[in-house]
């Protein structure tokens, strides 16, 4: 296929006839070419040819928006290479890349023709299942069907990489969001992403890429936006000026606007350029909308309360050490009081070792005498490794041993529900992140 430009122009005679016309016509075939490009590197990640988190986030609100008209479900599966550093440290980055085009290949395989893959970045893809079918009693189906996906991942990551013709075996982890769901009104307005929806201002392109990039990879230094968004220092100090005065970004310290407001400080002019240097050494990330974290209405505190007995079963004051964003305990206490009276929940000692009243449902009372009445030494210990962003990371708020912040990067090793070590998960995504370190945990059982 040639492209071409044509532009012509009639001439006329004095009595307004056309005598000719003349005209130039150009092959834009190449200039065609680099506008597909450039269209396609906007909305596709370079290496794996994926669509990017922009594109991903565009299509998974449409299809949100679709499946609340037409009463469908929505699955996202979030896929977690795990300890994806160790190729790139033993093989090289080059063969990182090659496993990365690998793994996007075979989760393309693992998908129908209708789902959506796209790359996150590093090592992270997504996966969007659009258009599910869900019963009367709940997204029973979208659930069995954001699980058959699932399997076929982990299926598809039994079998070797071939990388460099050398054999490379890795693991991933999935994670299943799915909607809709009975909680999601009132959680998207107690916990919104502070977007502000015919409020954000006109920013310029330079803003807009900052603003991007922000949201995609989080509070990131001064040097990770200049080599991110392939913009220069003064480009990114006047997109970084104008975010600030939008009240779109924010900082960890002031030195960060200091930089931006010193103009001699800019130019690295003046006798302490040494000492206050050009840039400052904190963050910038996009800024939030405050919302308050106490629910005025009735109906979110017993939402909440609900959700709380789905998440533990068992609730009590020293479980909520969790929760950073749950109520006050005596707010949570009324609720529960209600729903004892009324049948729905029991209350009781279920817990030993804490103090104030206790709440539970009926299958977690079940759940617990029957563990009761199971023999100690029945069956062989197993462990259970768990995320530190999981909310049954419980360790040092009501399990033994040190506190585990509540981070992807963490992890807590279990047995027999007994937290035994605890550690942190390189980042790929730097070069200078600290090895693989484990803190040993005392086990101590009740008596």
């Amino acid at each position: 296929i040639v492209w071409v430009y044509d532009e012509a122009r009639v001439v006329r005679d004095e009595r307004g006839k056309i005598r000719y016309s003349h005209g130039v016509m150009l092959d834009i075939t190449g200039r065609k070419s680099i506008d597909d490009q450039v269209a396609f590197r906007t909305y596709h990640d370079e290496l794996t040819g994926l669509p990017s988190i922009e594109m991903f986030e565009e299509l998974a609100e449409l299809s949100v928006a679709r499946a609340r008209r037409h009463e469908g479900a929505v699955a996202v599966l979030c896929v977690d290479l795990i300890d994806f550093r160790l190729v790139n440290d033993s093989l090289g980055h080059v063969a990182g890349d090659g496993l990365l085009v690998s793994v996007a290949d075979r989760l393309r395989e693992a998908t129908r023709e209708t789902d959506l893959v796209a790359r996150r970045g590093g090592d992270q893809f997504l996966l969007l299942l659009a258009d599910l079918d869900r019963d009367e009693s709940g997204p029973d189906g979208a659930v069995l069907r954001a699980e058959s996906v699932a399997q076929r991942i982990n299926q598809a990551f039994a079998e070797p990489f071939v990388v460099d013709d050398t054999e490379v075996y890795i693991s991933a982890g999935v994670g299943i969001s799915l909607f809709p769901r009975e909680e999601a009104e009132w959680l998207l307005d107690l916990f919104g992403d502070g977007r502000g929806e015919g409020v954000m201002p006109v920013l310029s392109p330079i803003a807009q890429d900052l603003r991007r990039y922000l949201h995609g990879r989080g509070a990131s230094f001064f040097a990770d936006l200049t080599r991110g968004t392939g913009h220069l220092q003064s480009e990114v100090e006047d997109g970084l000026w104008e975010l600030a005065a939008a009240g779109v970004v924010t900082a960890d310290g002031f030195d960060n606007l200091r930089a931006l407001l010193d103009p001699r400080r800019r130019r690295a002019q003046g006798r302490e350029r040494a000492r206050r240097p050009r840039h400052g050494a904190g963050r910038w990330s996009l800024l939030r909308t405050a919302i308050g974290h106490q629910p005025s209405a009735i109906s979110s505190v017993e939402q909440i309360a609900r959700q709380l007995l789905r998440r533990y079963g068992v609730v009590f004051r020293d479980l909520l050490g969790r929760e950073s964003q749950s109520l006050a305990w005596r707010d949570l206490l009324v609720q529960y009081r209600r729903m004892e009276s009324r049948g729905e929940i029991r209350g009781g000692r279920f817990v030993g070792g804490f103090t104030g009243e206790q709440f539970a449902l009926p299958a977690a009372v079940e759940a617990l005498r029957a563990m009761r009445r199971a023999s100690p030494g029945a069956g062989a210990a197993q462990e259970l490794r768990l995320s530190g962003a999981d909310p049954l990371n419980l360790a040092g708020v009501i399990l033994p041993g040190p506190r585990v912040p509540a981070v992807p990067t963490n992890y807590v090793v279990f047995r027999d529900a007994i937290p035994v070590r605890s550690g942190a998960m390189p980042d790929p995504g730097r070069s200078d992140s600290p090895p693989i370190s484990l803190a040993e945990g005392r086990a101590i059982r009740s008596p």
